[in-house]
């Protein structure tokens, strides 16, 4: 970036709206117009922008880049989020890797403000860069509240959305795309653009929310949200059930989403019950290891309401595990321990549908086992969806090898079921599910495999196509998203 450019921008933006920052340039809008300048800038100069959080501000306007000098692509995470849409990676680490050298870093963390909010209605707007606890303690005043477990506290609503996070409370309450009801963005075209609005019925204009909503940055830059919110939680209580199999884990499984119960989590986890995976494996009710040398599972069942309504909660999860011959106990301090749940995720991410995706974390755990080691998970047990941990941990190599091996195995339980890796850049892992690509050798999420077809006027085939058309459209110039390394 010239010196001219970055004086006039400093000066269009303040000493805290430019800096340079561990190697990059680095823009922090105060508002959407702000953005959308910035956004225009960068296309008509080429430059590349990565959407997200760095790091500390403290003395990040130390020094500006020398006259001439091109930005050191260091990528900051998605939105501030540190894990993507595809697969929850940091974002940081591969646009690092995959970051063209002239890049800008879009930083929201000045646009914070609470834009309205409407108590009598359930209804509230932010800027994308208000943070989890910042939205929850506004709201918490008038008793309501946003379940954004997905993160910590200081994870902002543009990447919540952006990575379409979502913790143990999605199972009574959905995802963001449930909740959003309105969104603000600017294009690659540097235009201001909404979709839905600031009421729960609203059908006008395309679905905006719904694309954006998971695209980790890549068609626009989520500058507003609105939220229709939820009346605060009322007491809460945690029973565990002790499960000797991944066939009783089933069968409670099945049994509970067929109850008239209501619950607002149900967890699976053979790690500790505080939402850790201790070293020496999962623990048995803080007790030590199974006596025969496998991971204990624990399924979770959370539920909220009235001491009466607990307490018929409480006698019929009893009876539940009664008749399934399980044991079940009452979680102490368990607002602790939902808290510390989604604190640290776990290296690997599977899916698949709710009706097989015991049976396939069930495979895993054989197949980790049949290569002599261990398997961890914790995840959503009503939904089908879990983190997973290989003890050792495979690296390299071996790692894609292993991930293309489970892909084949899953392939043979159902269709959709899915792998994404930590370690595996955003891209690959959201364009190379099903097809084995290895860490470093994956396509561009955007980029279609079959481009001749495109390029030919025939229909595309397959769902990578549609996608790839429609980020051509939206994102021409790519301007948006990581690229590859010297573009």
């Amino acid at each position: 970036m010239s010196a001219a450019a970055w004086a006039t921008w400093e000066r269009r933006l303040g000493a805290e709206g430019f800096a340079w920052d561990a190697g990059m340039a680095v823009a922090r809008p105060s508002d959407v117009e702000q953005t959308a300048a910035v956004v225009r800038w960068a296309g008509e100069e080429g430059i590349q922008i990565l959407v997200g959080q760095g790091g500390s501000n403290a003395g990040a306007n130390a020094a500006g880049p020398e006259a001439g000098a091109p930005a050191a692509a260091n990528g900051g995470d998605t939105h501030g989020d540190g894990r993507t849409a595809a697969n929850g990676a940091g974002a940081a680490s591969s646009a690092a890797a995959a970051a063209p050298r002239r890049a800008l870093r879009l930083d929201l963390c000045r646009m914070r403000r609470l834009r309205f909010y409407e108590p009598g209605d359930l209804t509230g707007g932010w800027d994308a860069g208000a943070t989890a606890a910042e939205v929850n303690a506004a709201l918490a005043a008038h008793g309501q509240f946003l379940p954004l477990d997905g993160g910590s506290g200081t994870t902002t609503l543009g990447a919540i959305l952006a990575a379409r996070r979502s913790g143990p409370l999605r199972h009574g309450f959905g995802t963001a795309r449930d909740f959003v009801i309105g969104i603000e963005a600017v294009t690659a075209a540097g235009e201001i653009v909404h979709g839905g609005g600031k009421v729960v019925k609203n059908v006008a204009g395309y679905d905006l929310m719904r694309l954006l909503i998971g695209s980790a940055g890549t068609l626009a830059v989520i500058t507003g949200v609105n939220c229709k919110v939820f009346p605060a939680l009322a007491a809460a209580e945690t029973m565990a059930f002790a499960l000797a199999d991944f066939a009783a884990a089933e069968r409670l499984r099945s049994r509970l989403l067929h109850s008239p119960l209501r619950l607002i989590a149900l967890e699976l986890t053979n790690g500790t019950t505080d939402g850790t995976m201790d070293e020496r494996g999962p623990q048995r009710g803080g007790g030590a290891v199974d006596t025969e040398g496998t991971w204990a599972i624990t399924a979770l069942a959370r539920f909220q309401g009235s001491e009466a309504v607990r307490a018929r909660y409480r006698r019929e999860l009893a009876a539940i595990a009664a008749e399934l011959g399980v044991d079940a106990r009452a979680v102490g301090a368990e607002a602790e321990m939902w808290d510390a749940w989604e604190a640290k995720r776990l290296p690997l991410v599977m899916g698949a549908p709710s009706g097989v995706a015991v049976d396939l974390l069930r495979r895993t755990a054989e197949m980790a086992a049949s290569g002599g080691r261990s398997l961890r998970f914790r995840g959503r047990l009503g939904l089908g969806a879990f983190g997973l941990a290989l003890a050792p941990e495979l690296t390299g190599d071996a790692r894609a090898a292993w991930r293309r091996e489970w892909r084949t195995m899953a392939a043979r339980v159902h269709g959709d079921a899915w792998l994404q890796d930590e370690a595996e850049p955003w891209d690959a892992a959201w364009r190379g599910i099903g097809q084995g690509a290895g860490h470093g050798q994956a396509q561009d999420v955007w980029r279609g495999a079959q481009d001749d077809d495109a390029a030919g006027g025939r229909e595309p085939q397959r769902e990578g196509d549609w996608m790839d058309r429609l980020k051509r459209h939206l994102d021409p110039r790519g301007l948006f998203g990581p690229a590859e390394a010297g573009a």
